[in-house]
């Protein structure tokens, strides 16, 4: 309190073992700051934190808590190409292809190099029987990764679908060049060649 007629600061009057009592000057209690309460989503802010979020949610089989965070990614950063190609593969695991190939193509605008990306939107032209399309797209990746033998065997597949043979056989064999124990290219490959054969 201020003494009058001082201008001194003095302690307060309280008595000693009032102040010992006193939580406040013993020590005993540590106060915490109140906050308003928060959402656990709350602690999310960055772009990358948002999708690393969705992609677990999504491994989780959670795909719309996982379209929800790849927004919340986007809307942080519009031209996070892993984002649109996360929410991409989302969609397509909800079947939801042309949505999908929308967000393959977004994260190919701001990541025109990604071959998994034309990869993907390859898998979605499939899907809606766009072989043509399809093919065009793993032909970019391959252009990318010319050893990618995903592209390779889904290029296959894509020319089967058109009775392309010939061109089917090359694309198995180059699959089985670079992948010996691929689970499908060996099947196909014979399926192909029996194809061929018939027609001669």
């Amino acid at each position: 309190m201020m003494e009058h007629g001082t201008g001194k600061a003095t302690r307060s009057t309280t008595s000693g073992a009032a102040a010992r009592r006193s939580p406040a000057l013993t020590g005993h209690v540590r106060l915490t700051p109140i906050f308003p309460w928060r959402s656990p989503l709350a602690e999310f802010h960055t772009a990358v934190e948002w999708n690393t979020k969705g992609s677990d949610s999504s491994k989780q089989g959670r795909y719309t808590a996982a379209l929800e965070c790849y927004d919340k990614a986007l809307e942080v950063d519009p031209r996070y190409a892993a984002a649109w190609f996360d929410k991409g593969v989302t969609l397509g695991k909800l079947k939801r292809y042309d949505e999908a190939i929308q967000c393959f193509e977004q994260a190919l605008e701001n990541d025109p190099k990604n071959g998994e990306a034309w990869i993907w939107r390859g898998f979605m032209l499939d899907n809606l029987d766009r072989y043509k399309e399809a093919i065009d797209c793993y032909a970019r990746a391959l252009k990318i990764e010319p050893n990618n033998a995903v592209a390779w065997f889904s290029k296959g597949i894509a020319l089967t679908n058109l009775n392309r043979y010939k061109e089917a056989l090359t694309c198995f064999d180059r699959t089985l060049e670079i992948d010996p124990y691929h689970p499908l290219a060996k099947d196909n490959r014979e399926a192909a060649l029996r194809n061929i054969n018939t027609r001669r």
